[in-house]
């Protein structure tokens, strides 16, 4: 019997050298543009609140992150701890980008540090990372994804029916974590569509299999979930339009695909809060051309051959792809359901344009593709690493000003004339109408959904106040009848804004 330090020398020599080098770099570049966010505790408005679990899932449909999350409870692990969720999540994509480095047979080093470089500065992953207490599930969820389709393009000596089975299971449990990101294997499926294509091969069987693979997947999803409902007696929220997903109208579809490209081209305009800047989206906006140039080549080689069948299938194919990769558009019709962390799978647009100049021969224009794309990656990746530290230190500096804030607050609640331990603290009013408070104004320009700008709102409030000042008491919100009776009070923070009445403490917010 061997030792386990020869079972781990024996497998280090299994690995192919770019697998390594891909795991490696994705790693430490992760692990350093994330640092700013592992090594301190930077909450945003649902993580304040969740210092323990995995939040809401059963009744988002996310009955895998439910089950995953109730066995990680069980093992007294559920916590919202920086430096282990954050390492664990650099982990899960660093493995995700070995995948797809073999997936496509990328065996040059600079393209392998591209795909993982990307993958894990991404700012869409940067916004996962605002959302801690579940981060980490929700990598695994992109790690199982992916996986499934690299189980059903590479493992040629399992039987078809098996790989169908075991494809979909990887993918239905991908699903059941996080939904939005099914598009990582749609448009995966498509990339390796488009390869075959390149390679003068008829790919329309292939596609009805990968197609059939992806239904497959999305009909448990579908049919899982409904058992999950009824078996638990879970009703489904309405929350970014989950209880309306899988439900398609069909007179609704062109519609659907014409928002989708939409929405594509918006990755150039306005950025969707990915590209955030203007150099940002002229890169990006290279790679797409990058793409499509190579891609052109091929086509008109095609042409050249009277392989008009293979053309036909490649158009289309590329036409799919933005529909593939913005999946979740389809899924969730409603482009304010959308927010930034849903479109992580738009970095396949990247990835695609690291496959096409993969597979180009050796010349001349392979050259100029390949020094153009690593550049391109370059700049991009600082400009990723700066816009993930950017939000960072947005969030404290919101933290740092309702710190001060609600210090104050709490001061003036135990100043009040008639104040006693124990009272009840009534807050009037949601919002803090303080022409006085700055509101983190210096960051508004890099706003993105999932990150406050201040903690300043009745979602925030309460958590903020005992959970990270201390303060412990029984906050109220006043009902339309103390109201009525509070309504000559000034509001917070002017004299007379904070009262004793009937041995409870009423703060008027507005």
């Amino acid at each position: 019997m061997k030792k386990p330090i020869d079972v781990i020398k024996e497998c280090k020599l299994k690995i192919k050298s770019e697998i390594k080098f891909t795991f490696i770099f994705t790693f430490f570049i992760g692990l350093f543009t994330h640092l700013y966010m592992l090594t301190n505790k930077l909450p945003n408005h649902d993580d304040i609140r969740t210092f323990f679990g995995f939040g809401v899932s059963g009744q988002l449909g996310r009955w895998g992150l439910a089950q995953l999350g109730n066995i990680v409870t069980g093992m007294d692990l559920s916590y919202s701890i920086p430096m282990i969720n954050g390492t664990i999540t650099i982990v899960l994509i660093s493995l995700t980008a070995c995948i797809l480095v073999d997936l496509f047979s990328i065996n040059d080093k600079l393209l392998c540090a591209i795909v993982g470089g990307c993958l894990i500065t991404f700012p869409a992953l940067t916004c996962t990372f605002f959302f801690m207490f579940t981060v980490g599930y929700y990598a695994l969820s992109v790690l199982l994804s992916v996986l499934s389709v690299y189980i059903f393009v590479k493992c040629k000596n399992i039987n078809i029916g098996v790989k169908i089975v075991l494809s979909a299971i990887l993918l239905i449990g991908s699903v059941s974590i996080y939904q939005a990101y099914f598009p990582f294997a749609a448009s995966l499926y498509i990339i390796l569509l488009l390869s075959g294509c390149m390679e003068k091969k008829n790919m329309l069987p292939t596609a009805f299999l990968y197609g059939t693979e992806l239904i497959i997947a999305l009909l448990g999803y579908l049919g899982l979930t409904k058992f999950y409902c009824i078996y638990t007696g879970t009703e489904l929220s309405n929350f970014h339009g989950i209880s309306n997903m899988g439900n398609s109208d069909i007179g609704r579809i062109f519609e659907t695909i014409k928002i989708v490209f939409q929405r594509f081209w918006m990755l150039f305009s306005d950025g969707l809060e990915i590209n955030y800047n203007w150099f940002c989206r002229i890169i990006f906006l290279v790679f797409i051309l990058v793409s499509t140039f190579i891609l052109g080549m091929k086509v008109l080689e095609l042409f050249r051959e009277g392989k008009i069948f293979i053309l036909v299938q490649c158009v289309i194919f590329y036409i799919l792809f933005p529909v593939g990769t913005l999946g979740i558009y389809i899924m969730c019709p409603k482009t304010d359901d959308v927010y930034s962390i849903m479109l992580y799978p738009v970095v396949m647009f990247i990835v695609c344009a690291v496959v096409f100049v993969n597979k180009m021969d050796n010349g001349l224009i392979a050259i100029i593709c390949n020094w153009v794309i690593s550049i391109s990656a370059v700049c991009l990746i600082i400009f990723y690493f700066l816009f993930a530290n950017i939000q960072y230190m947005s969030i404290e500096m919101g933290l740092h000003q309702a710190e001060s804030y609600f210090t104050t607050m709490i001061t003036q609640i135990k100043s009040v004339e008639g104040y006693r331990n124990g009272m009840n603290v009534i807050f009037i009013g949601e919002k803090i109408s303080d022409e006085s408070f700055y509101g983190n104004d210096l960051m508004a320009s890099y706003n993105v959904t999932g990150r406050e700008q201040n903690f300043l709102n009745v979602y925030c409030r309460d958590y903020f106040m005992r959970d990270y000042l201390g303060f412990q008491s029984n906050f109220m919100q006043a009902d339309d009848m103390n109201r009525d009776m509070l309504d000559e009070m000034n509001c917070y923070p002017n004299d007379g804004s904070i009262k004793v009445i009937k041995g409870q403490v009423y703060v008027k917010l507005e």
